[in-house]
């Protein structure tokens, strides 16, 4: 599991893909609406730069909403 200082480092070769069809968070909630924000394949530096914040991706990871694969 990365830690927090590890996004940092790895933001650019790192992609973020969530896991299921649907947002998992609250609807109407400032997670939800950040949750909407990740996008298959995209790179946790483009996911930040949308407002996910890396909390959220650290929290998302521990409960398996989303992955992170080398990008290619």
């Amino acid at each position: 599991m990365p830690d927090r200082s590890s996004l940092y480092d790895d933001s650019d070769r790192v992609r973020l893909t969530p896991l299921g069809q649907s947002n998992p968070k609250m609807p109407g909630s400032a997670a939800h609406k950040r949750f909407s924000l990740y996008r298959d394949g995209d790179t946790i530096r483009q996911c930040l730069e949308r407002g996910v914040r890396r909390d959220d991706v650290l929290w998302d990871l521990r409960h398996k909403f989303i992955i992170l694969e080398a990008n290619r």
